[in-house]
């Protein structure tokens, strides 16, 4: 394991958050997630580009916001017979910050593992990375331990 990574996962395992109870928990995540707020691209099966903004990260998947249009779009992938009940896979590339002024770009393919809708037009969508690269966890791990150094 990166050890960028291993300060990360350590720091994470330590922190503690409190629940509706007020009641301390420790966090359960394998791969802890950091609160993020970038750009990430949606290729769809017609070739449409759809962005959405990253909530939060890990290097196991990422969650995004998006508007009731993209998550239509997305969810439109599985309305075809041959896909209809299977897992919905999609093309995402991360604009990662690491660099203000030049992104690196992570591109890769998820899957979707979870929906919600907070409001009318505002949806949070978690994705799995099913296609991770090594070079591309790397290029996260620095991008976490930089988030994490930042706070």
């Amino acid at each position: 394991m990166h050890s960028a990574y291993k300060n990360l996962l350590n720091h994470v395992i330590k922190q503690v958050s409190t629940n509706k109870n007020n009641i301390m928990k420790k966090e359960r995540r394998l791969y802890p997630r950091l609160k993020t707020d970038f750009p990430i691209e949606i290729t769809m099966p017609d070739g449409e580009i759809v962005t959405a903004t990253t909530i939060n990260l890990s290097t196991s998947g990422v969650q995004m916001e998006c508007g009731r249009s993209e998550a239509s779009q997305m969810f439109s992938v599985s309305e075809d017979e041959k896909t209809l009940g299977k897992p919905i896979e999609l093309k995402t590339c991360l604009k990662l910050p690491i660099k203000p002024t030049a992104p690196i770009e992570i591109c890769l393919l998820c899957r979707i593992v979870i929906s919600r809708r907070l409001e009318e037009n505002v949806y949070h969508i978690g994705l799995k990375y099913i296609d991770l690269k090594e070079d591309q966890q790397q290029t996260l791990e620095t991008y976490l331990e930089q988030l994490l150094n930042s706070k």
